[in-house]
């Protein structure tokens, strides 16, 4: 199977967005036709692999965007009943998934699991989503550098981050084990849920 080229990926993306002209293109549905057109014309410079990650690359990201801003019209989930303005999924019924699972976790401070929920329960898309890490979940935690005010380490996250929606089985999905970046913040006794949230924005 062919390997994907993250580093070209990458830098078709950063051309794509750079090569729109934003003066003819002043809506969003024109910005992102122009875009995903931008990006076929680059498929003959990728596997097939390549070509299915740039595209769902894009797919998710103009999902985002609606669901954010709601500017365009909205599908009704066959599942929830409930209006969705992504195509991929249903942000209503990822919102519920993660509702649903409110009581298999707890950070252990009530302030910081509510502002998690609230987080989850205003998920735009699957990928981006905050949550709770319990440490036995890490392994390979190694120190990487340190400041005045914090503690780097990396980790490997067993489970890895949740990254897509599966309507079959309406669940989230994980993607697997992930290096992470940890950062540990000095006197840490002294935050409370104003500062968490903060973070999690």
């Amino acid at each position: 199977m062919s390997e994907v080229d993250n580093e070209k990926l990458n830098d078709i993306w950063r051309n794509g967005w750079q090569n729109i002209d934003y003066a003819t293109n002043i809506s969003v549905e024109s910005i992102l036709g122009n875009l995903r057109n931008l990006f076929l014309e680059k498929f003959h410079l990728l596997n097939e692999p390549e070509k299915k990650e740039l595209m769902s690359r894009f797919d998710s990201f103009a999902d985002k965007w609606h669901v954010e801003h709601q500017d365009k019209s909205p599908k009704l989930c066959e599942r929830c009943q409930g209006w969705a303005y992504a195509s991929q999924y249903c942000e209503n019924c990822i919102r519920d998934f993660f509702k649903k699972n409110f009581g298999n976790w707890t950070s252990g401070n009530g302030e910081i699991d509510k502002v998690i929920q609230d987080a989850q329960l205003n998920a735009t898309c699957p990928d981006v989503v905050t949550e709770w890490v319990p440490f036995n979940d890490l392994e390979k935690v190694e120190h990487k550098t340190e400041s005045s005010r914090s503690i780097i380490y990396s980790a490997v996250w067993n489970k890895g981050p949740f990254n897509k929606y599966n309507p079959e089985t309406n669940a989230v999905e994980r993607l697997g084990a992930t290096t992470i970046i940890l950062k540990k913040v000095k006197n840490s006794d002294k935050m409370d849920e104003d500062w968490f949230k903060v973070c999690v924005k």
